[in-house]
């Protein structure tokens, strides 16, 4: 994930210790190695899959995004949130030395979340109206409660979790879900902010495999992502634009780049303002 780019010049993310500056207007981003998506499906190994994966020199470890859900931590709006799996997965990764810790929070709730279009069975993962109040509460005191503040902390915390992702994939969500989705983010981004002045908060990942190889123009985008399979992005590029035409709404841009290797520049020239 990197800051999106118009934030680049400056050192905003770098007193965060995200990004370090490299002379006037230019920014040096890290390559950062990390373990994704850790199973916290039973809290009481989270120690032991943390000292198991320490070896590998990682720096960085993410928890299963559903693991850790919006439903899955509170029961009801008026029920007191769980946090018992998140704290075996920080207390446990930051004692096997993991220096920083990335939360992707799942946002489907059994109770709280919007029914989905008919023709997909399936609930949205974004909240209903009445409940987007009782969403923002359950962020805000997530962020609280590892920001290591002295406030509200999580016992025994070492060092603050600032890196937040709102939900799993934003590709992989139906277009229904597009606008959604956005209003999600935006009372997410409010509520985390609210809670802590460091934390960072990266949208739902883009995944743009197969759509950006080679040597393209913005000429040429329309075409890519009309080509691109359903099974890699549900969103199409409308979709897509209307989230990053959003900077106010995230901090850290988030895209999955799982295919061709080559396809790196090429999706780092794609989501480059113009010069």
């Amino acid at each position: 994930m990197q800051p999106p780019p118009e934030r680049a010049p400056g050192a905003t993310a770098s007193r965060r210790g995200l990004m370090s500056p490299a002379g006037a207007g230019v920014a040096v981003y890290p390559i950062v190695v990390g373990v994704e998506y850790a199973g916290l499906a039973d809290p009481d190994r989270a120690a032991a899959l943390a000292r198991m994966l320490a070896p590998l020199g990682a720096s960085v470890a993410t928890p299963h995004c559903e693991q850790v859900s919006w439903g899955q931590m509170q029961a009801a709006a008026s029920a007191e949130i769980d946090f018992r799996r998140l704290d075996a997965f920080v207390r446990s990764f930051q004692a096997a030395g993991f220096r920083q810790l990335r939360v992707c929070l799942g946002t489907h709730s059994a109770w709280g979340s919007q029914d989905g279009p008919r023709r997909l069975r399936a609930k949205s993962p974004t909240p209903r109206p009445e409940q987007m109040e009782a969403f923002g509460h359950w962020v805000g005191a997530v962020v609280e409660r590892y920001d290591a503040d002295g406030d509200r902390d999580m016992p025994g915390l070492r060092d603050p979790v600032r890196l937040f992702q709102i939900g799993s994939s934003f590709s992989g969500l139906a277009r229904d879900f597009a606008d959604s989705y956005l209003a999600m983010l935006e009372r997410a981004y409010r509520a985390a902010h609210a809670a802590s002045r460091e934390v960072m908060i990266a949208h739902a990942a883009l995944l743009t495999t197969g759509a950006l190889r080679g040597a393209l123009g913005p000429e040429d985008y329309d075409a890519a992502f009309a080509a691109l399979s359903e099974r890699v992005s549900l969103q199409g590029l409308p979709e897509l634009r209307r989230l990053l035409d959003r900077p106010e709404l995230f901090d850290l841009l988030n895209v999955h780049a799982v295919g061709d290797a080559e396809e790196t520049d090429a999706t780092l020239a794609w989501l480059r303002p113009p010069q």
